[in-house]
């Protein structure tokens, strides 16, 4: 038995909903028993955040793969904005911002989500600089707060789904471009007309 088929067990539990997730049913989703599944994680917090943990890295390292495609710093940042709101939110991404909530219960939880916030405000400030260095962009405001400020962006759309909202992408992330050529005082290239690799939901496939 290995922790990642835990965590499979994990997300397969938790597909059923969030109240019968606890170590028998894990145990009996993994076919091990319930001792098995503590030997690896000593409480049902430590096995969430483990989980919880693979989805923030798949999800961050596919949108650092648009940040070092061989394109114009303007062009990786409208591919970088255009996945940051996947077509489809798969159950555990769902999860991922719905933790966001829970880090007063399970403060393993608040390093993760911190992380994941941070490294994703590196990813669009370093391409910022990139651009202003070669004369792309004229912020009107520190890189940091305005990179800061498309993720506070990001974050809030993505939370939209867990509260039954359910406006066009297409808006969202109209409203983020918008803000975000308002700030650097310029003009992204259109997501289409480039050739973005697609950057869906992690587990979603």
């Amino acid at each position: 038995m290995r922790r990642g088929e835990l965590v499979s067990a994990y997300w397969k539990v938790a597909a059923q909903g969030s109240r019968g997730v606890n170590v028998r049913a894990v145990a009996a989703a993994a076919s091990v028993s319930p001792a098995s599944v503590l030997y690896y994680f000593p409480s049902m917090d430590a096995l969430a955040t483990a989980a919880l943990d693979g989805v923030m890295e798949e999800y961050y390292e596919r949108r650092k793969v648009f940040t070092e495609l061989p394109l114009s710093a303007a062009a990786r940042l409208s591919l970088l904005i255009q996945g940051g709101i996947p077509e489809v939110m798969s159950d555990e991404l769902k999860w991922v911002y719905a933790s966001g909530a829970s880090v007063l219960e399970n403060p393993l939880l608040q390093p993760l989500q911190r992380s994941l916030v941070e490294r994703q405000v590196m990813l669009f400030r370093t391409l910022i600089e990139i651009g202003q260095a070669l004369g792309e962009f004229d912020p009107v405001f520190p890189s940091d707060e305005i990179a800061r400020c498309v993720v506070a962006l990001e974050d809030s759309f993505g939370f939209y789904p867990l509260i039954g909202l359910s406006p066009p992408r297409t808006m969202l992330l109209g409203h983020i471009r918008d803000y975000v050529e308002l700030t650097l005082r310029c003009t992204l290239p259109r997501p289409e007309d480039l050739e973005p690799l697609p950057l869906r939901s992690p587990a979603g496939e």
